[in-house]
């Protein structure tokens, strides 16, 4: 038995609709890291208990924060699309706007459609790594 998908105007326009608030998200990901880079450099203060902060080094989104005394640097990207990473204060999680992908405060993957860990790096370091 051959089943048919039958698409129409409204479900193309939906579709669009919702990528377009991808698109939006992503960018302003983007530009709310770039401009927040000297919240995780080497001089800058470790975010408080409870906290993360997503900013760059080395032009990269880095995301910081504190959890039961220990502060983790991860990348500040979602493996699965490339989303920048936003901090969940309730469940102190980094969280994925674009599909809802969580990682742990150190990266660690607890819900996709991402498959992969975030890379970790040294929280105090200034260079990228």
């Amino acid at each position: 038995m051959l089943s048919h998908r039958i698409t129409g105007a409204t479900d193309i326009a939906t579709g669009a609709t919702f990528n377009v608030e991808v698109a939006t998200s992503l960018a302003k990901g983007w530009v709310s890291a770039e401009l927040h880079g000297a919240d995780v450099g080497l001089n800058a203060p470790a975010p408080r208990e409870g906290q993360g902060v997503v900013g760059q080094r080395a032009g990269r989104p880095v995301a910081v924060s504190t959890v039961d005394g220990v502060t983790c640097a991860v990348s500040g990207m979602c493996t699965h699309l490339g989303g920048i990473l936003n901090w969940n204060d309730a469940e102190r999680s980094w969280d994925c706007p674009l599909h809802g992908s969580r990682f742990s405060s150190g990266g660690v993957l607890l819900e996709g459609p991402a498959t992969t860990d975030l890379k970790a790096f040294d929280a105090r370091a200034t260079d990228g790594t």
